[in-house]
């Protein structure tokens, strides 16, 4: 696994980018919102203003809470982050 890497399925991504060429993001960057909120995403690449999440299915198995919770709240990151920019 990369040093910043949360999972395997993270290396795998970072190893993919590589491998085709694309600019390597920053992993696991933190980011707060206008509103406060502290995120973490699993790939920034700054300049562009894009964010890549990389989630295996165990995240919505139930594993890490109620799936449907952790959709909504997957929901309200994401609009947050887009409302910031």
């Amino acid at each position: 696994m990369s040093e910043r890497a949360e999972s395997v399925t993270e290396t795998l991504v970072q190893l993919l980018l590589h491998e085709w060429g694309v600019d390597m993001p920053v992993e696991q960057a933190e980011l707060v919102t206008l509103s406060g909120a502290h995120y973490r995403p699993d790939f920034l690449w700054q300049k562009q203003k894009l964010i890549l999440e990389v989630d295996a299915e165990v995240k919505y198995s139930g594993a890490y809470g109620d799936p449907t919770e952790v959709i909504q709240a997957e929901h309200r990151h994401q609009r947050e982050l887009e409302h910031a920019g």
